[in-house]
């Protein structure tokens, strides 16, 4: 029998999705929001279940019941020497090993319902002078979180409630916090909708609260947080996006250098990233931009901040290496006799927000950190670059990690604060395992030097396992 031109289309169609079923493997699925995984090319597949996916897309009594079941184990080890330029009282050498380790269930009920379990267990040993709060903890609940889909309604909205762990865009106030042991998550209410090419995201909640006890994590109640997020295509390059976010924040007790108070701080950020080929490569660029408004104690608030970064890929050139500049300029306050404030609070930020060296939160300065990757094997990647970094304001203090002082408001003049040189190497063993180690050299500048500071060095090594 003859075929039609359209009948061998659409066969070839039919083949090519098929293969491209079987072709798909559990590994490739793994995300780091693991709620955000899709396993359901399982039930379309033509070859029997292989490894890991025996635990995915499990038939649950119903054909509309379908459970994933999954989790993480992290081995990280960090050693520093003179940790904080020896400016903290106590703070001695140490090498910390900690182990984190996860497990969920994702539970999906025909596609509008899905019920969304994780359990977190994290130890820590020795960290000097002790363990942070987010370093260990007793058995507890990560994520616990109800969700419903109306795909047939205006928007699509998807509704969200429960505890969970929230980040929009580039994650400048609002970040995971992965590199510490526990995670950051919320108890909140999250709700998105489709607005054609556009996505908007509204929440509300309160951080949790961390207690080294089994099971008595619990959302802080002197500390609320509320937003709006919404991410579009570029209206300038076909390959970038642009994303527009408020961020409200509430804390009854917060510190900065020039007493402690009340704080409401409202950010508005704007960011636009895209990439665009080039003759002989890819030019990238990443900038985010944003403002604060609000009250502490008895003054106002304004405070900016500009982050970008730039980069070109040489994709012709052997380890196709990429050369690239992150810049940063995060405001200060210039005058602590003011009640007004003018330092940039980042809200939630990511502990190494500058390397991996969790030395500084961004707050009062200016950094330079010119970069190159380079990628010697498709599963093997290296960065190695210096950030200079400057004080804004001899008047604000330099703040090191949690926003504690780290050179006091009025000391260690004006000028470089440090030159933190990185070197950094990312091993993709397989889709389930993944190496890092990284080295910091921290040298510093003539603001450490006054008060008494001397260089430091930091090393990290972590292995992650997740299935």
């Amino acid at each position: 029998m003859l075929l039609s031109a359209s009948s061998v289309s659409v066969a070839a169609i039919a083949s090519t999705q098929a293969v491209a079923q079987d072709e798909q493997t559990a590994g490739q699925q793994i995300q780091i929001f693991r709620w955000a995984e899709d396993y359901s090319y399982i039930e379309k597949m033509d070859r029997p279940r292989v490894g890991f996916e025996h635990l995915k897309w499990l038939p649950m009594g119903s054909p509309d019941i379908r459970l994933n079941l999954g989790g993480q184990y992290r081995l990280r080890l960090d050693s520093v020497r003179n940790p904080s330029f020896g400016l903290v009282p106590g703070q001695d050498d140490f090498t910390s090993v900690t182990h984190r380790f996860l497990a969920h269930g994702d539970l999906h009920v025909g596609d509008n319902i899905r019920a969304f379990a994780e359990l977190g267990y994290y130890v820590e040993n020795g960290r000097e002078p002790r363990a942070r709060p987010f370093d260990e903890s007793d058995p507890d609940i990560q994520q616990a979180f109800l969700e419903l889909r109306g795909d047939t309604l205006p928007f699509s909205p998807t509704l969200r409630l429960g505890r969970q762990e929230i980040v929009f865009g580039a994650p400048r106030f609002l970040s995971l916090r992965e590199g510490a042991n526990t995670r950051r998550r919320f108890d909140a209410v999250r709700l998105d909708l489709q607005i054609e090419n556009s996505e908007l995201a509204l929440f509300a909640g309160r951080p949790i609260e961390l207690d080294d006890s089994a099971f008595s994590d619990s959302s802080d109640d002197t500390e609320s947080v509320w937003g709006i997020y919404l991410q579009s295509p570029s209206p300038i390059s076909s390959s970038g996006g642009l994303d527009l976010a408020y961020i409200g924040r509430r804390d009854e007790d917060e510190a900065w250098a020039q007493g402690v108070g009340s704080e409401t701080r409202h950010t508005f950020s704007a960011r636009a990233f895209g990439q665009t080929p080039l003759s002989t490569g890819t030019f990238d660029y990443d900038i985010q931009g944003g403002i604060q408004t609000g009250s502490f104690a008895d003054g106002d608030i304004f405070a900016w901040g500009l982050s970008a970064e730039a980069g070109y890929q040489f994709d012709e050139l052997p380890w196709t290496p990429r050369i690239a500049m992150r810049a940063n300029a995060i405001s200060g306050d210039d005058d602590l006799e003011d009640p007004d404030l003018g330092t940039l609070n980042a809200l939630y930020p990511n502990l190494g927000y500058f390397t991996d060296a969790t030395t500084f939160a961004p707050a009062n300065m200016l950094d330079a950190h010119p970069f190159v990757e380079f990628r010697p094997h498709e599963k093997l990647t290296f960065e190695v670059g210096a950030d200079f970094l400057f004080r804004m304001y001899e008047e604000d203090a330099v703040y090191g990690a949690g926003y504690i002082p780290l050179v006091p408001a009025g000391q260690g003049g004006s000028g470089q604060i440090a030159t933190l040189v990185e070197i950094t190497g990312i091993w993709a063993v397989t889709d389930h395992i993944e190496v890092k180690a990284s080295y910091v050299r921290g040298i510093a500048g003539s603001i450490i030097d006054r008060v008494g500071g001397n260089d430091f060095d930091f090393g990290l090594v972590h292995a992650s396992f997740r299935f």
